[in-house]
């Protein structure tokens, strides 16, 4: 399912995320997206960094834990292979679709240039991303939800390379925007949005093409589809081609006309 941003609300969160700055440098504070996220899915700030176990949550309220990532969510399979026994988990993966990203001098503070980046996606963009953690998306306790942000990334120019922005320090995110959010709940909400223009066989590269994502996340997406037991895959020659695990047999293969 997908729902609109309450505006109204996404501005009070990011009014309350600028005024709860943390300190720390380099992703050893809490970014502000991250902050702002936190908020409007859990006002309640007395729910919010909840020590559950060996863990600490993101949240923890009426409707169960709240976890957001941004990237690599394969690091919260420990966090989610522990709450799960115990709560509902609602993690939340911020779709960034466009960046401002102002570049700092790290000696005086002041900029040294900008840049722009944008993806041609939309929610469907946390899809190959939930590869990592592809063995628990059919958990009846576990919820995704994926919002469309632009953001404004300041960083400062201490990387290597001529430019100094390889492996760059990043200082903060901040949201300027926010779009729409993708609810997954089960499995059907998975299979809804597979295209249903989708031919009866296709490559990776093909669905992700169909499902308007880079062709190099294919794989990830096949996988994630696959782990869910909604694909089906099998090699022929050097390729591997998938179908819809309920696809009807292609009577060709089978010798019959």
């Amino acid at each position: 399912m997908i729902v609109p941003v309450d505006q109204k609300r996404f501005a009070l969160a990011c009014r309350w995320a600028e005024e709860h700055a943390t300190a720390g440098v380099g992703g050893l504070g809490e970014k502000s997206t991250h902050r702002a996220l936190k908020y409007y899915f859990l006002p309640d700030e007395s729910c919010h960094e909840q020590k559950i176990g060996s863990f600490v949550a993101d949240g923890l309220g009426e409707e169960g834990v709240l976890e957001i990532q941004s990237r690599n969510l394969y690091t919260l399979l420990p966090k989610l292979e522990a709450f799960l026994p115990r709560y509902p988990v609602t993690v939340v993966y911020p779709v960034v679709v466009q960046a401002q990203i102002l570049w700092l001098d790290p000696d005086t503070g002041e900029t040294a240039g900008t840049g722009k980046r944008s993806r041609r996606c939309g929610v469907n963009g946390v899809l190959p991303q939930l590869y990592g953690i592809r063995r628990l998306l059919t958990h009846p306790g576990l919820r995704i939800a994926a919002v469309t942000l632009a953001q404004r990334q300041l960083r400062l120019l201490d990387g290597r390379g001529k430019d100094r922005k390889i492996h760059a320090t990043k200082l903060d995110n901040l949201p300027l925007s926010a779009g729409e959010i993708l609810w997954l709940n089960s499995p059907d909400d998975y299979e809804e949005l597979l295209p249903a223009a989708l031919p009866e066989a296709f490559t990776a590269r093909e669905l992700a093409q169909a499902m308007k994502l880079p062709a190099k996340e294919g794989t990830s997406l096949a996988g994630v589809y696959a782990g869910m037991g909604l694909l089906k895959g099998e090699k022929q020659g050097n390729k591997r081609i998938w179908r819809r695990k309920n696809a009807p047999p292609n009577p060709a293969e089978n010798g019959q006309k």
